[in-house]
């Protein structure tokens, strides 16, 4: 019975987190992207 009333939470917890892992992924992402066109910057010079 514990658990149904705990459900709702449970499940924003896990979307939060879900949502906080995708936008951190994306500028993960984003940051590697950027880092490789350092890395061409430096390899042209």
């Amino acid at each position: 019975m514990l658990y149904l009333i705990n459900y709702p939470i449970l499940f924003r917890t896990i979307w939060k987190a879900i949502s906080i892992y995708r936008s951190g992924y994306r500028s993960y992402r984003s940051f590697l992207s950027y880092d490789s066109e350092l890395d061409k910057e430096l390899m042209s010079s």
